[in-house]
């Protein structure tokens, strides 16, 4: 295995050549050449061996210039009862009966997760040292756990010098203890005047300085090392083994996330075959990552904009791992990372919402979210009320995220319409009476774009409604989501499916294509429809399909829209009362055939008239509604 740089400019390398640094050459991030593919057969051995023999297999895969019987004699050494309490090194239990399961990672020295990784770091790091001869200064920099866990794995280790950057006052009390109380004469801790961000700024200033860092040998041991990340790798086939009994089921994994390294783990182990369904992004105050997952947009902070919360470990804002995401994202194009992390320096931010890149998001399986300090108080309450468990903060803001899926719930019925007359006594308010009179929570969402009234429509983005429409869901929906959406409605109703994530509960789709039967288009217009929005230009309403959205569906770039259906796993009901001349009566059937691997119910009904009337149409929406709603308890 060869390791690359996320800006490209940097020549392969081994596993022993990037263990002891932090940032490559061109100040990039290291990454794996390639994910080595886990098929089913070898999922079915590593199911069966122990902790330390799991991570012999998985870092077998990417530190192969590390004699074998070397390796797991150092992965026995590191995951051992010993060490950790256990052999189960990382034990999985259970929150009640609804699927909700706590994977415990807090069973090292300093009951930090950084434990499991920097246990096994120290001792390849003194490995690899002792092979040559070398000594290593290692800088880090700590919002809290890194930096014990890093100095009681490095403690004694000959060679090994540690010093650690922290920000003053600002850690827990017993974080701050474990590491200020360490005497050994190889660790140093530096107390920082400002925030974490500010001590990993210097980290990265240090590691692109080439001539000062190898004059002092300088290397890194925060989440930006590549054998810390490959290690929490481990973890989640671990996690995965343990809650399941099949090869065949699929996981969650809920990661609460600061700077990025746990959860891209979790990616890791998604991108080689491990069935993981979703991974979701909890974040605190600072909510850096959940805004680019909900917009595209990734805007680091300042300081001045970082808040010193309750879960101190997450008080980032400039999450160095997330440049190896972003390069998968971008197809491991290197040159489009460096130009992103120009735009970065330059002004702070850059924005991937209207990119192609972004539109395709949904494949990996991201969600995210955020807590506050009152939702953490809440969650740690309820929990140790409801299961006698106390939990940390850290681990109350994953929680908080966890419950809207598995607290079991009734959803909240969502409806985007696709004309002014879905309100106006239409299908939106049918639904709207059937929740009140059921006990059901419905929100009716009017947004720039829908309506057939009079007047002109300005250019408006899919984006934009999306993002107007997924703001107004976090700001009142707490829990999981049914989206209900008509004709132009259906296709806004995918894109903001895939951002939901694991909060998504179902789909109801009704005739789910724009309709562009009552509205003419121009060819330049079809092409903002498919890339970067739509203009209205009222139209008579015609019996016959216009022949731009005949072009539409037989070019094939109809495609669009059954890719992000596909993306979205979850159960779909399709609803459509026109003919099968119709056009987009053939949409949803071609819909349907692309979603049958997931929980799909089609009714497509007609009759003579080609169109159900008012009543039947609203009989069988309501019905349809009904059935989603009997698979939860009433809200």
């Amino acid at each position: 295995m060869n390791y690359l740089s996320t800006r490209g400019a940097m020549a392969p390398a081994r596993f022993s050549d990037v263990l002891l640094g932090g940032l490559s050459p061109d100040g990039g991030l290291v990454v794996p050449e390639r994910y080595p593919q886990v098929d089913g057969a070898t999922l079915a051995r590593w199911r069966e061996l122990s902790y330390a023999e799991l991570a012999f297999e998985v870092l077998s895969l990417y530190a192969t210039d590390i004699e074998p019987a070397v390796l797991a004699e150092l992965t026995a050494s590191a995951y051992s009862a010993h060490v950790f309490g256990s052999e189960q090194v990382t034990p999985l239990s259970a929150l009640g009966t609804d699927g909700l399961y706590l994977l415990h990672l807090s069973n090292g020295p300093t009951l930090a997760f950084k434990d499991v990784a920097m246990q096994l770091l120290g001792r390849l790091f003194e490995h690899v040292l002792g092979k040559t001869g070398r000594e290593l200064n290692i800088l880090g920099a700590t919002s809290g756990d890194t930096g014990s866990a890093a100095e009681y794995a490095m403690r004694g280790r000959h060679g090994i010098r540690v010093f650690m950057l922290s920000p003053h006052a600002r850690m827990s009390a017993f974080q701050a203890a474990q590491m200020y109380s360490l005497a050994d004469p190889n660790i140093f801790n530096i107390a920082v005047d400002g925030v974490f961000d500010d001590c990993q700024d210097m980290v990265k200033a240090v590691s692109a300085d080439l001539a000062f860092k190898e004059r002092y040998a300088i290397g890194t041991v925060n989440s930006i090392n590549w054998a810390r990340v490959v290690a929490q790798v481990v973890y989640y086939f671990r996690g995965y083994f343990a809650a399941t009994t099949s090869n065949t089921q699929t996981v969650s994994f809920c990661v609460p996330s600061g700077n990025f390294g746990n959860v891209l783990a979790g990616h890791i182990a998604r991108q080689m075959g491990l069935p993981i369904s979703r991974l979701v992004v909890a974040t605190n105050e600072n909510n850096v990552l959940d805004e680019f997952f909900q917009s595209g947009r990734y805007r680091v902070r300042g300081s001045a904009e970082t808040f010193q919360t309750s879960s101190p470990s997450m008080d980032i804002s400039k999450a160095s791992n997330f440049e190896r995401f972003i390069y998968d994202l971008v197809g491991r194009d290197g040159d489009r990372v460096a130009a992103l992390w120009r735009e970065i320096d330059a002004r702070g931010e850059f924005d991937l919402s209207a990119s192609a890149e972004f539109a395709e998001i949904g494949r990996y399986g991201f969600a995210s979210g955020r807590s506050t300090h009152a939702t953490r108080l809440e969650t740690i309450r309820a929990v140790y009320a409801n299961h006698g468990a106390v939990v940390d903060t850290h681990t109350a803001d994953g929680l908080k995220l966890a419950y809207r899926k598995a607290e079991g719930a009734g959803p909240t019925f969502v409806f985007l319409p696709g004309y002014m007359s879905d309100m106006a006594g239409g299908k939106a308010t049918a639904v709207f009476d059937w929740a009140v009179a059921n006990g059901r929570a419905c929100l009716l969402l009017d947004y720039a774009g829908c309506g057939e009234s009079e007047g002109d429509f300005a250019q408006q983005t899919l984006t934009g409604w999306r993002d107007d429409v997924l703001a107004m869901i976090d700001a009142l929906v707490d829990g999981p989501v049914v989206l209900i959406g008509s004709s132009m409605g259906g296709w806004l109703m995918l894109l903001v499916g895939e951002v939901l994530g694991d909060r998504l509960a179902g789909l109801i789709g009704i005739a789910p294509a724009p309709d562009f039967t009552r509205w003419g288009f121009t060819d330049k217009q079809r092409e903002n429809i498919l890339t970067k929005g739509v203009h209205f230009e009222h139209n008579p309403y015609g019996p016959e399909p216009t022949p731009t959205y005949k072009g539409l569906y037989e070019s094939g770039e109809a495609s669009l829209m059954l890719d992000r259906a596909i993306a979205i796993q979850c159960p779909v009901r399709l609803l459509h009362g026109q003919a099968d001349a119709d056009v987009p009566w053939k949409i949803s059937l071609k819909l349907a055939d692309a979603l049958q691997s997931t929980d799909v119910h089609v009714t497509l009904v007609k009759d003579g008239d080609h169109r159900l009337s008012r009543d039947a149409d609203i009989a069988l929406l309501l019905a349809t509604v009904a059935e989603v709603a009997g698979q939860y308890p009433a809200a």
